[in-house]
């Protein structure tokens, strides 16, 4: 194992780690934090495949693959923000989100906090698992792409990407229908 695969494997059971406790914890809904996660995931896994050498060689079966996996982890984030909850934003939501916002310019003040609960960690887990399965048919069957870090970090940005568009759907509405 060299040094970049240790790096890596570190780099996603980390991720893996802050979006599970994350997923039970009130967070503020902030137009341009809810973003970025997807998108510097999205990043972090394109340089992986194309600059760490982790592309360099696939198949059809890895391409067959990465597209189901993509679609079932886009489509499982989609679930997860169907379960979030929201409430409005509290005193201590609101302190916490000026805190890191202290450096920074702009931005209008959340309206709501939102949290995934006990059904939205049950299917990330189970997003986590079937993500493990894929990779051991996937490799089963001659294929190697599934088991990149790299891939890996593009279903996770796929995952939140389409979260993050539900609950943005999600608040829209009830702040349309609050404000009516």
């Amino acid at each position: 194992m060299t040094s970049l695969n240790f790096t890596s494997i570190l780099l996603v059971l980390a991720v893996v780690a802050l979006v599970s406790v994350r997923q039970t914890r009130w967070t503020a809904i902030s137009a341009d934090q809810i973003w970025r996660g997807p998108v510097i995931l999205g990043v972090i896994g394109v340089g992986l495949i194309t600059f760490g050498g982790q592309g360099n060689t696939f198949n059809t079966t890895d391409i067959a693959f990465f597209v189901v996996e993509l679609v079932a982890s886009a489509a499982i984030g989609a679930l997860i923000g169907a379960v979030a909850h929201f409430r409005p934003i509290t005193e201590q939501g609101l302190h916490k989100w000026q805190s890191r916002k202290k450096n920074q310019q702009g931005g209008a003040a959340p309206e709501f906090e939102a949290r995934n609960g006990t059904l939205g960690l049950i299917i990330w887990v189970l997003l986590i698992a079937a993500r493990i399965g894929f990779s051991f048919w996937e490799a089963s069957i001659g294929g190697h792409l599934a088991q990149a870090s790299g891939t890996i970090l593009l279903f996770l940005a796929a995952n939140r990407l389409l979260r993050s568009v539900v609950i943005t759907q999600r608040t829209s509405r009830v702040l349309a229908l609050a404000r009516a």
